[in-house]
């Protein structure tokens, strides 16, 4: 990847101004970029762009989701080296 684009990713993952849904997971709130999300898994391209109520909402509830498994995806896709395992961190 060259440099503009790693950039491009790299503001995606990071500006919370570009961050445009938000996930709610039991008492937990998850800002992300959706774009990015679905660039980086069929599973978000088909839930934020696909046929789908959820491709309408900003905010999208969660029900059958642990939060921490959720937590660790969003960390995975924006590249966070930091992995919560069972209430601990995984470095």
């Amino acid at each position: 990847m060259d440099s503009l684009s790693q950039a491009i990713v790299i503001n995606l993952r990071h500006n919370d101004f570009l961050k445009d849904v938000t996930f709610v997971i039991e008492d937990l709130e998850i800002v992300a970029n959706r774009s990015l999300l679905a660039a980086s898994c069929p599973y978000f391209e088909k839930m934020l762009f696909g046929s789908t109520n959820e491709a309408n909402e900003k905010r999208i509830e969660l029900r059958s989701t642990c939060k921490e498994a959720f937590q660790n995806v969003i960390a995975f896709i924006n590249k966070d080296k930091r992995f919560k395992l069972f209430g601990s961190l995984l470095y």
